[in-house]
């Protein structure tokens, strides 16, 4: 379980259709993990040089990586619909709430949205 990430969940549903088995799993953990490992450790020793972040865009390096993924799992426009929604629902709760929790609700509902999108879509064919 310590090998299931965003990215490496990206990635088996981009490749569902093929046979995928507990080695395509594992090698595409062992990679992201390697390469997280690698990236914090340059981070750990070499951060104390770079004074201000912003002045290479590394605060936004988080949400890019995010935001590729998104367009990795994009489809139809029902997805489009799916996370916009999820994303203003996320948006607004966060300032509602002030609380992370706002992250586990949004996630809920906007994997009930998708679901009801399915569902219309099915009953559409």
């Amino acid at each position: 379980m310590h090998f299931v990430t965003d990215e490496s969940w990206a990635i088996t549903m981009k490749n569902k259709e093929k046979d995928i088995d507990v080695y395509f799993l594992l090698g595409g953990g062992l990679c992201i993990f390697s390469s997280w490992l690698l990236g914090t450790s340059i981070g750990y020793f070499s951060g104390q040089f770079i004074l201000d972040p912003q002045k290479y865009g590394l605060d936004f390096a988080f949400y890019a990586v995010f935001i590729a993924i998104l367009t990795t799992m994009y489809k139809s426009k029902n997805d489009f619909y799916t996370f916009l929604i999820t994303a203003i629902i996320a948006i607004s709760l966060d300032y509602l709430l002030n609380n992370p929790v706002y992250i586990l609700i949004s996630a809920v509902l906007g994997s009930l949205l998708s679901l009801l999108f399915v569902k219309k879509k099915e009953s559409n064919e």
